[in-house]
């Protein structure tokens, strides 16, 4: 029961930094979609656009929301006795907050998408590619690195 409790409290760890990881890292421990790597071959114009349809989709509202909702997780799992459904609401607020936030984030992105060149879509998508590949990788090399140290118990 012990593991199941210490796999399930591992499990919204990752959950909940996983997002914010993602967001924040790139090729070659830059920044990501935020960043000036994945903007560094579209033209000026086009990394303008694409900054500003970013910074359009951020609602810190939401983004404190997110974080509070978290924390409020985190608070739940401390707590004794442990309320399971109490961490279900939470998960579920937290989840809709994201959702929302993804919603802007995807509508922000086609608008700016939209008044691209073609170049700068296709430099865009070529810089995404090469992000995508870089996180399955760092995924695939912590994977590798937490089965030889499951293994070595």
């Amino acid at each position: 029961m012990m593991r199941f409790a210490r796999a399930g409290v591992a499990a919204l760890a990752l959950a909940i930094a996983t997002p914010v990881a993602a967001q924040a890292m790139g090729p070659g421990g830059g920044m990501g979609l935020g960043g000036a790597r994945m903007f560094q071959d579209m033209s000026p114009e086009g990394r303008a656009i694409m900054r500003q349809a970013m910074r359009d989709a951020r609602e810190s509202d939401t983004v404190v929301a997110i974080h509070a909702a978290r924390g409020r997780m985190l608070d739940i799992l401390a707590a004794d006795p442990f309320d399971a459904a109490a961490l279900q609401r939470t998960m579920q607020e937290e989840r809709q907050l994201v959702l929302s936030q993804h919603q802007r984030m995807h509508a922000a992105m086609v608008a700016g998408f939209s008044r691209l060149t073609p170049a700068d879509r296709r430099a865009f998508a070529t810089s995404a590619r090469a992000a995508r590949e870089w996180m399955e990788d760092r995924r695939e090399q912590r994977r590798e690195r937490f089965e030889g140290r499951a293994g070595q118990r």
